[in-house]
């Protein structure tokens, strides 16, 4: 089952609509048992799960900013800012950095903000 949340352009939050559906050309409808209506372009973003969850239990989307933390073989800290992005049927980040798998690295990442954001969580 794919799960997504859709960011409101002009309310600036997330509406996490339990009606609605995406067409093939990736239009948004929204909707209730009586039937669904063509939501405005533009006025809404959907973002899709990841179905993973960053360290702390959180769902990861589309759109995530993440934190990747690790100590180098130098024993340094090391700290990479990743945004999560979706293309077809995979998910990868910006930047590219060869060591950093969501998949398998989500354990050392933290879900820091959205692309929608000012600021992040530090």
């Amino acid at each position: 089952m794919n799960e997504f949340r859709v960011w409101g352009v002009e309310e600036r939050s997330y509406d996490h609509m339990v009606n609605f559906a995406i067409n093939e050309d990736g239009s948004l409808m929204m909707g209730d048992c009586m039937g669904f209506e063509f939501c405005e372009e533009g006025k809404y973003i959907p973002e899709k799960s990841t179905g993973l969850r960053d360290k702390n239990g959180k769902m990861i989307y589309e759109g995530d900013l993440l934190k990747h933390s690790y100590v180098s073989i130098n024993g340094k800290l090391v700290e990479n800012i990743i945004t999560v992005k979706h293309s077809g049927y995979t998910f990868y980040h910006e930047p590219q950095i060869d060591h950093v798998g969501l998949r398998y690295h989500n354990d050392k990442l933290k879900i820091i903000g959205n692309i929608h954001d000012q600021e992040v969580e530090g």
